[in-house]
């Protein structure tokens, strides 16, 4: 969801961080380890304990019977642990009082039937429900979940599929003081003849609605719908979006002449709104949120959504560092790539050394950190075939922005020799990123070298701006060489070096320059391009020698 916190979990941290904040004599009670069944282990509870779950499913339904308990499945990942109510009753109760020290969290949670509330029942309580997938389930009212005079909170939710017959397919509530909820993904429920398809609130004095998605809920009325009779009844949206549900989208239901209000800022509303009173704040919008791919169940948002970076500004920053978004999947802007997944080295004679450049690029709208580089390479004794050049260490990456780490390889012997660039980072959907690395070495007698020894190396920098520096290699010091520069239209932009009797070049080699800085000897040589007012884009490198040809693309960025 939208902290990815089903990601950034792990459960044996969980359980850790749960018996730290307990007291001492707290408990872990395993399933199916310890006890066959969960109820059973709550059963054998008391407060302050946690029952781990591990993955798997388990056919029965659960009652918290008043403890104050922690209740763990998966948090990373709540569909590996799964609670099936057989459409036997309502799947998790709480009934007795329980507080927010009475902990549901990391489970998916199916096939309840009740009169009130099919996946979970909430009466005279106060929970603490969180990452949770609560799908297929259905009663007369809440569907997914149903809450009676409860004053609780619920993040990290997915509430998906739910049936309801009267009101509340997705969620119901009845009285009660405050719900918050957070990071709440409402949609495709389905609430047969009644009213709201998605969420409905009756008679609670306050709600809190952040971070939130109501999303193609169907069934007649409203998706959320927030009556009230004899209260007036407040409540609070933003960060959100309701869009592309059938019928209202939103409707405040005053009865007995009581007012029902709603504050709605940093939030997409689509469609139809009806009855009562709506306080539009600041960021608010009516457009298209542009899901990725609505069609395919996919209500993440796209690159070219409305919704990204346009949450409140005072809201903490999403988990790759840009500013909040709205709705309960934030777009990740923070994104690493490296210009190659293999960087070759050779074939070269055996005790030279060669150097080449990894590009590490940010393509994200977020500052990347790269926290460690690291090398893993064979050796020989003292002799270590990859290790750095420049550019190793941890660094800060701008958005739209390259680094370039250069990697030293030590031909040993003859072999082909491997090793492995590990990069890691704060990019939560690839914090590790690996190079591998091969040295091909072959013999002084082996007849590849004088073929393979004809090289044109990249170009560093590249992409580069004004200058860059470009190393070839021709395999023989007598060898004729050509090296000029072409635009992508195959026009010739410089000469950088004019051989005597190199082939015949059907472009017309017609400049040269006196700006090109040549080191090196005529077999291992570098050239200096500057580019001083030439237009940015892409240009084409071009080597020559002995009949042989090599190119190579440049960007040059002004």
């Amino acid at each position: 969801m939208r902290k990815l916190l089903w990601l950034t979990s792990t459960l044996a941290a969980t359980a850790i961080l749960f018996i730290a904040a307990g007291n001492a004599s707290a408990r872990i009670l395993n399933v199916p380890e310890d006890y066959q069944t969960i109820q059973a282990g709550i059963d054998s509870s008391q407060d302050g304990d946690t029952v781990l779950v591990q993955p798997g499913d388990y056919h029965e339904r659960i009652d918290f019977t008043g403890k104050n308990i922690k209740l763990i499945g998966t948090p990373e990942v709540p569909y590996r642990t799964v609670i099936d109510g057989d459409a036997n009753g309502c799947v998790v109760t709480f009934n007795q009082g329980e507080s927010s020290d009475a902990v549901l969290s990391g489970f998916k949670i199916r096939n309840g039937q009740n009169q009130n509330g099919g996946g979970i029942a909430i009466l005279r309580s106060s929970p603490t429900l969180e990452h949770l997938i609560v799908t297929s389930n259905s009663a007369d009212r809440g569907g997914g979940i149903y809450s009676y005079y409860s004053d609780f909170s619920m993040s990290d939710i997915l509430l998906r599929a739910n049936t309801s017959v009267s009101w509340g397919a997705g969620f119901y509530s009845e009285g009660g003081n405050l719900i918050e909820m957070s990071e709440v993904f409402v949609c495709g429920n389905n609430s047969g003849d009644g009213d709201a398809n998605g969420i409905m609130f009756y008679n609670v004095v306050q709600s809190e609605l952040s971070g939130i998605t109501v999303a193609d809920n169907t069934g007649p009325g409203s998706s959320v719908l927030i009556a009230a009779s004899g209260i007036a009844a407040v409540t609070t949206m933003r960060n959100s979006i309701v869009w592309g549900n059938s019928g209202i989208e939103l409707q405040l239901d005053p009865r007995r002449g009581r007012s029902n209000t709603i504050n709605v800022s940093y939030s997409d509303m689509g469609g139809q709104i009806f009855g009562g009173t709506v306080n539009w704040g600041a960021g608010c919008i009516d457009t298209d949120p542009l899901y990725r791919d609505r069609d395919n169940g996919d209500y993440s948002l796209s690159a070219d959504s409305p919704c990204i970076d346009t949450g409140d500004p005072d809201s903490p920053l999403d988990p790759d560092g840009t500013r909040a978004d709205m709705g309960a999947f934030y777009f990740h802007q923070r994104d690493i790539a490296v210009d190659q997944d293999t960087l070759y080295f050779g074939p070269m004679y055996s005790a030279r050394t060669d150097s080449l450049p990894v590009t590490i690029l940010n393509v994200g709208g977020a500052t990347l950190h790269i926290s460690s580089q690291t090398i893993t390479s064979e050796a020989v004794d003292e002799h270590v075939a990859f290790s750095f050049g420049s550019g190793a260490g941890a660094f800060e990456l701008p958005p739209d922005s390259s680094h370039h780490t250069w990697i030293i390889f030590y031909a040993i012997w003859e072999n082909l020799w491997e090793g492995t660039l590990r990069i890691e980072s704060d990019d939560l959907d690839h914090p590790e990123l690996n190079v591998t690395l091969l040295g091909d070495v072959l013999t002084v007698s082996d007849p590849q070298l004088s073929a393979f020894s004809f090289q044109l190396s990249p170009a560093y920098p590249n992409p580069f701006n004004s200058t860059t520096t470009i190393r070839y290699s021709t395999g023989s010091a007598a060898r004729p060489t050509r090296l000029a520069v072409y635009g992508i239209d195959g026009r010739l932009v410089k000469e950088l070096l004019a051989g005597q009797g190199a082939s015949a070049n059907p472009l017309r080699l017609t400049e040269s320059t006196s700006s090109a800085d040549r080191r090196g000897s005529a077999e291992d040589a570098t050239v200096v391009w500057d580019a001083e007012g030439l237009p940015g884009g892409i240009y084409l490198i071009r080597l020559e020698a002995g009949g042989e040809v090599r190119t190579m693309k440049t960007v040059l960025l002004k």
